[in-house]
C-alpha cells in the first residue's frame, strides 16, 4: 500500500492535510486531518485513513507524497511562509472514499485538416435558344379575336384607333409577327365591356 500526502489549507491557526491510500494506481480511500502544525494533521489523517481501511497502524505504511503535496520534513518551513491564495477546506470535513474519475485525455486529432481547395468549375456559356418558329395557320387566334372584339363591342373604326395606339397602324392586316398577334389577342381579352380604344391599356411592345 501507498500512502500519498497532500497539504490542501494552510492559514495562520490550522493545517488541512489530505491522506490517500493507493494500491498501484487504485486508490483505496483517503481522509482529511487538522491540527495546528502539518505533522499532527498528518498523522490524525493517516489515522482515520488507516481506522477506515481496517489496517493496523503500525508498521507504518510508506508514505509518498503526490507532486502537489508537501513533504513532511517541509511542513515547518511551509506552514511559516504566507499563502496567497489558501483553499478553503471545512475542519471536518472528509473526502468520501469513491475513487474520483481519472483525468479524461482529450482526443486531439495527430494531424489538423487541411482545407481543401475545391476548384469550381465554369460551365460553358449557355447558347441562347432559339425561338420557336411562327405558325404558319393564325385562323384561331383570328376568330378569337373576332370574338373578343364583339364582346367589346367594337367596331372598325374602334379597332383601327387601338390598334393605332398600340403598333403605331390601324390595320390588322399589318400585323406580320405572330407575336405582335398574340400581344394584341391578350390585351383585347384583359380588357372589360364596356372599353374606350382611346383609353383601353395596350400591350408592352419588344
Amino acid at each position: 500500500m501507498e500512502v500519498r500526502v497532500q497539504l490542501v489549507h494552510a492559514d495562520g491557526q490550522a493545517r488541512v492535510v489530505l491522506v490517500s491510500a493507493y494500491a498501484g494506481e487504485r486508490l483505496l480511500g483517503n481522509a482529511l486531518g487538522e491540527a495546528t502544525d502539518a505533522e499532527a494533521a498528518e498523522d490524525r489523517a493517516l489515522g482515520r485513513l488507516l481506522a477506515r481501511l481496517d489496517v493496523a497502524p503500525s508498521p507504518r505504511p510508506v508514505v509518498t507524497p503526490t507532486l502537489a503535496a508537501t513533504p513532511v520534513g517541509a511542513h515547518k518551513a511551509s506552514a511559516a511562509a504566507p499563502t496567497a491564495a489558501p483553499i478553503p477546506a471545512p475542519s471536518s470535513a472528509e473526502i468520501p472514499s469513491t475513487p474520483p474519475p481519472g483525468p479524461i485525455a482529450a482526443a486531439i486529432p495527430s494531424d489538423p485538416p487541411h482545407k481543401q481547395s475545391v476548384e469550381t468549375a465554369t460551365p460553358p456559356p449557355e447558347t441562347p435558344a432559339e425561338p420557336p418558329a411562327d405558325p404558319e395557320d393564325w385562323s384561331s387566334e383570328l376568330l378569337h379575336l373576332d370574338r373578343e372584339l364583339k364582346r367589346l363591342n367594337w367596331g372598325r373604326s374602334e379597332e383601327e384607333m387601338y390598334l393605332q395606339r398600340a403598333f403605331g397602324h390601324p390595320s390588322r392586316n399589318r400585323l406580320t409577327s405572330y407575336a405582335d398577334l398574340l400581344a394584341y389577342l391578350r390585351a383585347v381579352e384583359a380588357l372589360s365591356a364596356p372599353a374606350d380604344p382611346a383609353a383601353a391599356a395596350v400591350p408592352m411592345r419588344r
